[in-house]
């Protein structure tokens, strides 16, 4: 009788053992793939942030050349219409006319500052 529950002890022991030896594994197969997990995610988000990165600078450097290219073409156009309107006073040519009683740029100002922004663009658009 005392053997039976010799064999029942060792039966619940090995029984045990194999239990805990299978959690244990399943814990350490679980942590292996957890960590394999991390490994490919944290690649991936290096490689989304790289990119992004990139986009943020090429985005900036366009922001800083449209703001060079207005600057430079603002110079342009204020030079160009202060220059005619300068020609134009000491042409002798009005700026402006009455009609009717309203007072109208004239047909001189309104051409020479049709061309300036003309120039203007064409110089902003790289022409």
């Amino acid at each position: 009788m005392i053997f039976d529950y010799v064999k029942l002890g060792i039966a619940a022991a090995v029984l045990a053992a194999v239990v805990g030896g299978g959690y244990i594994s399943y814990q350490h197969i679980k942590a292996i793939g957890y960590q394999e997990a991390q490994v490919e995610c944290q690649a991936k988000f290096d490689e989304l942030e790289k990119k992004q990165n990139k986009q943020i600078e090429d985005l900036q450097t366009n922001i800083t050349n449209v703001a060079e290219t207005l600057i430079t073409s603002n110079q342009m156009l204020t030079s160009d219409i202060s220059r005619i309107v300068g020609g134009l006073k000491k042409g002798g040519q009005p700026t402006t006319i009455i009609k009717e009683g309203k007072c109208t740029p004239s047909p001189t100002f309104v051409n020479s500052l049709n061309e300036a922004i003309d120039r203007a663009n064409a110089g902003a658009s790289g022409k």
